[in-house]
């Protein structure tokens, strides 16, 4: 299992874990449709997390998935990672409207 490092928001950060979403397969459905469902959910939460749609985005995200082998264990788990291309951040990137 992967460990994200934590940092208070008003140091410098790359990113900022942005929402926690669950897939709903009772069985590992493979790396292509966990991805897919995770770009597609982490696409729609950022826009609320930023305060507006991310159609124009000057944020990105990424996301961390289970693997078949947490899958085995109950991990259901995706968390959407929101950064700045640009550098660093300091202060949340929630409401931002970037």
């Amino acid at each position: 299992m992967t460990e994200i490092p934590a940092f208070p928001c008003n140091q410098p950060h790359q990113s900022e874990v942005y929402a926690e979403v669950f897939v709903d397969d009772a069985s590992f459905p493979g790396v292509d449709a966990v991805v897919a469902f995770a770009s597609e959910a982490c696409e729609e939460e950022i826009g609320r997390f930023i305060g507006l749609p991310y159609d124009e985005p000057t944020l990105s995200f990424h996301f961390y998935y289970p693997a078949q082998s947490s899958w085995a264990v109950g991990d259901r788990s995706v968390f959407c990672v929101v950064y700045d291309p640009a550098g660093d951040s300091e202060g949340s990137l929630a409401d931002s409207q970037r």
